[in-house]
């Protein structure tokens, strides 16, 4: 537990339990809560992981408690999909938006979202979500036929964002670089490359041809 919070830490993250409590989500949920975050507070920081108590009871509000429940259990998953603490608080702040205007939307989402951000980035999940918003804002059957895939139009637009490559490790680093004021990254590639050789061959094999005479 001190790995994961500081001293104060700890008093936000039993405020959280007692807050979640309170809202009266159930002693169940209560205690995956106080299970699951401290892992999560290792991976992604105490103040971020602890920005998820004010997700859930909005999801709560919005939706139901078994709703509320798989955003709990969704994010470990999302951390480790995401990489990044700053994509972790950008998933919390998709979800919050996203319940506002389509809380149908959450739990399609949150019960897949590991599978999700395998073949999505954070950004090709927010468009796919508004497109589903805006195209069906006023007929909440089909918008929940599209969040649940269970329409063409859902699964087409979900591929079609996918589109055959994940680019999260390039979104994570693009994220530090905003971070560092950093505005251009050069890759330089040596010639020849390693691509041609054997790794059935030992590194000392290799080598061998370049030592000094």
């Amino acid at each position: 537990m001190s790995q994961s919070f500081t001293p104060k830490g700890i008093e936000r993250y039993l405020e959280g339990a007692r807050g979640l409590s309170s809202a009266g989500l159930g002693w169940a949920m209560v205690l995956t809560y106080l299970r699951e975050l401290p892992a999560l507070a290792r991976s992604v920081g105490q103040q971020n992981a602890l920005k998820s108590v004010d997700c859930i009871l909005l999801v709560y509000s919005r939706t139901d408690g078994a709703t509320a429940e798989q955003v709990l259990n969704s994010l470990n998953a999302a951390q480790r999909r995401l990489a990044d603490p700053d994509l972790f608080v950008a998933y919390l702040d998709f979800l919050s938006e996203l319940v506002q205007s389509a809380p149908a939307g959450i739990a399609p989402i949150v019960t897949r979202i590991d599978r999700i951000l395998s073949e999505l980035t954070l950004d090709g999940l927010r468009r796919w979500a508004l497109m589903g918003v805006q195209a069906h804002m006023n007929d909440s059957d089909v918008q929940r036929r599209y969040f649940e895939l269970e329409s063409e139009e859902g699964r087409s637009l979900l591929r079609s964002e996918a589109d055959g490559t994940v680019f999260a490790d390039v979104e994570r680093r693009l994220s530090i670089m905003d971070a560092a004021g950093v505005d251009m990254q050069v890759l330089t590639l040596t010639a020849p490359g390693v691509e041609s050789l054997d790794p059935a061959v030992g590194e000392g094999e290799l080598l061998r041809g370049f030592e000094p005479a």
